[in-house]
């Protein structure tokens, strides 16, 4: 359980598994007996780590590069 803004108590629930060099994250929160779902997915490719989060707002997408 965690508290969310405004001091309202949140049940949350986290599952992560690997697939090669991919990192899957559900999250499912409820809060007021709706459930609200969130995805991370973490790639990791050479000297570049993608993380791409999905939820009801929409896909975003960030991309870090390794410097030298």
């Amino acid at each position: 359980m965690m508290l969310a803004r405004g001091g309202q108590q949140v049940d949350s629930l986290s599952t992560a598994k690997w697939d090669g060099p991919t990192l899957t994250i559900v999250r499912k929160q409820e809060m007021d007996g709706q459930v609200m779902e969130s995805t991370q997915v973490w790639t990791v490719e050479g000297n570049t780590l993608t993380v791409e989060t999905t939820n009801a707002r929409g896909t975003q997408r960030r991309v870090y590069k390794k410097s030298l």
